[in-house]
C-alpha cells in the first residue's frame, strides 16, 4: 500500500486530549464541537505512535447513534488507510477484574 496523506488540523480544545498520556480520556462538548473527530484521532495517533498493538473501544448510547455518527466519520477520515469491518452488535454487560470477566 502507498503512502497516504491526510490533512488535520486539531482545535485549540483537541491539543490537551493529543497529549495527555492519560490511561483514560473523557471529552465532553456540545453538539458539534469536533468531540468524535478528536477521539478518532486520538486513537489514530496512538496506534501509530505505539510498540505495541493498541486496541480501542468507542462507545455511544445506541447503536444507531455509533452507525449514523461515528462510522461515516471513521469512513471519511480514514477510508483511504483502513476498512471499517461491520460487526453485529452485541449487548455485553459484567465486571472485569484484572482483565478477567466475573460472572
Amino acid at each position: 500500500m502507498s503512502e497516504q496523506l491526510i490533512e488535520y488540523s486539531p482545535l485549540p480544545s483537541s491539543v490537551a486530549i493529543h497529549e495527555s498520556t492519560a490511561f483514560v480520556k473523557a471529552i465532553c462538548g456540545a453538539l458539534g464541537s469536533g468531540k468524535s473527530s478528536t477521539a478518532l484521532w486520538d486513537f489514530l495517533l496512538l496506534c501509530t505512535e505505539s510498540d505495541v498493538p493498541v486496541r480501542g473501544m468507542v462507545v455511544r448510547e445506541t447503536y444507531p447513534q455509533l452507525r449514523d455518527s461515528v462510522v461515516p466519520l471513521w469512513n471519511r477520515w480514514f477510508e483511504k488507510i483502513s476498512r471499517f469491518m461491520k460487526q453485529e452488535a452485541k449487548l455485553v454487560s459484567g465486571m472485569v477484574r484484572n482483565g478477567i470477566p466475573e460472572r
